[in-house]
């Protein structure tokens, strides 16, 4: 199931704990001070509009259930790397690579392999994009626990 489709899902499922669209809205309306009516939340739940970040966070707030952040945070878990990102060895497999990188570019002013140096600056855009990845979701995990 796509993400959309399980967030739809939940929120469909917020709505119908608040017992009538009406409902729904007014929540919304209260929580932000928008003019959110029950047409609105009766579009969204035909998928003719878009929930909001908004709606998520008024609707589970107010019915005390969080199906959609525990969806979000789901998300993340299977983002998470095997062991936790060590910074420090991180930065120092960055600066091997990067080393390896640039003698491979230096390389080439002597007849060296441009094949050689385009996998050592792949090595780099690789390890560059997994130290990325693993800092939003240690990031993630940190606001998690804020």
């Amino acid at each position: 199931m796509q993400v959309y489709q399980t967030i739809h899902m939940h929120m469909r499922g917020l709505v119908s704990g608040t017992s009538k669209l009406a409902s729904a809205a007014s929540y919304i309306s209260e929580r932000w001070g928008c003019g959110t009516d029950a047409s609105t939340i009766s579009r969204k739940m035909e998928e003719q509009r878009n929930w909001t970040i908004k709606d998520v966070l008024a609707l589970e707030d107010a019915t005390g259930r969080f199906p959609v952040t525990l969806a979000m945070y789901a998300r993340i878990q299977d983002l998470q790397p095997a062991k936790p990102l060590d910074v420090i060895d991180a930065a120092g497999a960055m600066s091997k690579e990067a080393g390896e990188a640039v003698a491979a570019a230096l390389a080439l002013s002597k007849r060296g392999s441009t094949a050689q140096a385009i996998a050592e600056w792949q090595d780099v855009a690789n390890l560059a994009t997994a130290t990325i990845r693993a800092l939003e979701v240690r990031q993630a995990m940190e606001v998690g626990d804020a």
